[in-house]
């Protein structure tokens, strides 16, 4: 690495306000987990987090199959995990993901917070099979757990819900569109699809354009149909 500075500057937007922003160069090929972070691509999981979301992350990283190559000191666990499920974490897991991941509060946080989970899918197949495959083992080793993994179909997509008698909170989720968002309930689900649908999302939202801009933050967004569209470049991360 060749250095990395926090630098703390007031912006011409807003007189008086102040940013903060890390910068960080390397010498020569990345390596290790600096090699994790993929170069600046569309970020279509935002497209599930609406304006109103209190937390909204988002990441894009290099082939996920890969990267879990590189963590030979998991190794181990990893053996044993496979040999009690059958399903092999880097070709039937990682693999069946793309490389980008978005995790957000959206929505109400009583009684339960509004969380979302969206998650770029390459194989939505093969990543239920391993789904499906943990939970069996899981149900087999752990009974008193009364672990269960139901589903039921409507409008041609089908539900997920994962539940567990150890825990307070349900997994729901569904495959759409090369995604898999995950919930604490169908209408936090329903609510993620339909903000992706009318384009009411977070980078449609002319405050948080306004204020990533501030923050020195290249950001954009093209949104066919709608009359709060930023200039026609795709979102991207930086």
């Amino acid at each position: 690495m060749d250095h990395s500075a926090l630098r703390d500057r007031r912006t011409q937007a807003e007189p008086g306000a102040r940013g903060t922003s890390a910068t960080v160069s390397f010498r020569g090929e990345r390596t290790g987990f600096a090699n994790w972070i993929a170069a600046p691509a569309p970020m279509g999981t935002l497209d599930f987090i609406t304006p109103d979301a209190t937390f909204a992350a988002s990441f894009v990283v290099n082939n996920p199959a890969a990267l879990l190559g590189q963590l030979t000191s998991l190794s181990g666990t990893f053996e044993a995990f496979e040999s009690s499920t059958g399903v092999n974490v880097r070709n039937d897991m990682a693999a069946s993901l793309g490389g980008e991941a978005t995790v957000a509060v959206d929505g109400p946080l009583l009684p339960t917070p509004s969380w979302k989970v969206a998650v770029e899918v390459n194989n939505p197949a093969r990543l239920e099979w391993s789904i499906e495959q943990v939970v069996k083992t899981a149900q087999q080793h752990t009974p008193d757990a009364h672990i269960q993994l139901t589903n039921e179909t409507s409008d041609g997509l089908s539900y997920y819900t994962l539940t567990s008698t150890k825990s307070p909170v349900a997994v729901n989720y569904v495959f759409t569109d090369g995604y898999l968002l995950l919930a604490p309930n169908r209408n936090v689900l329903a609510m993620a699809m339909e903000a992706r649908r009318t384009g009411n999302t977070l980078p449609n939202s002319v405050t948080f354009a306004r204020n990533c801009h501030r923050m020195g933050r290249r950001i954009s967004r093209r949104w066919p149909g709608t009359t709060r569209a930023l200039p026609s470049r795709p979102w991207r991360s930086s």
